[in-house]
């Protein structure tokens, strides 16, 4: 165990500037840096819409607008799957869509209750891992 915590700890960082970093504070304050680089900032005032704009704008029609709230399906997984490039890695988990695609009679039902619930909780449980 002690083994593997070593091996998950990053101990070099090289920055955008390929400047080399070794300090441990160093290291989480570049990493939350270029996320929020990555991610951009929050922006708590966002400009109201234009009246005009929403009363004369283009508008969906309602069977438009029911398909847009119609929930996921397991169908709309495996097509979501279907579109990945096999070299494509959809998460940082490392396993391409390959993986997926040739595991999928195993590991099929799991993902698709894993997206499912994502898409109908907005939540994402941690994996549970078994150490041996």
């Amino acid at each position: 165990m002690k083994n593997r915590k070593s091996q998950n700890q990053i101990t070099m960082l090289t920055k955008d500037d390929n400047i080399v970093i070794r300090d441990l504070e160093e290291i989480i304050r570049e990493v939350v840096r270029f996320y929020q680089n990555l991610l951009g900032q929050s922006n708590s005032l966002m400009p109201a819409p234009k009246p005009a704009v929403l009363r004369d704008g283009p508008v969906l029609s309602k069977t438009q607008q029911l398909e847009l709230i119609q929930p996921f399906t397991k169908e709309d997984v495996l097509i979501a799957l279907e579109s990945i490039e096999d070299s494509k890695a959809p998460g940082g988990d490392g396993f391409n869509s390959y993986f997926f695609k040739q595991a999928w009679s195993i590991i099929g039902k799991e993902v698709i209750a894993a997206v499912l619930q994502f898409f109908n909780t907005n939540q994402i449980n941690s994996p549970k891992h078994q150490d041996s």
